[in-house]
């Protein structure tokens, strides 16, 4: 399969996903410091885009603090 982030079309997918998902988080978790965690996009076989946030453990490490709060576009 080609790179699809080499395609506009995908990584506006993959925006708007990033959006929702962050919007889910915070209203999950209102009084987080959204400076401790960071999103993760992705693009899978059939083109569809989620996106899911991360605590930022330590350096290299992540831990999903939605507990599966990811979103499809």
């Amino acid at each position: 399969m080609a790179n699809p982030w080499k395609y506009p079309e995908f990584v506006k997918k993959a925006a708007v996903a990033k959006e929702k998902a962050w919007t889910n988080f915070l209203n999950h978790f209102p009084k987080a410091d959204k400076s401790r965690f960071i999103s993760q996009e992705s693009i899978d076989e059939k083109n569809n885009a989620t996106a899911e946030a991360f605590f930022k453990e330590s350096e290299g490490s992540l831990q999903s603090e939605t507990g599966g709060i990811g979103v499809q576009k």
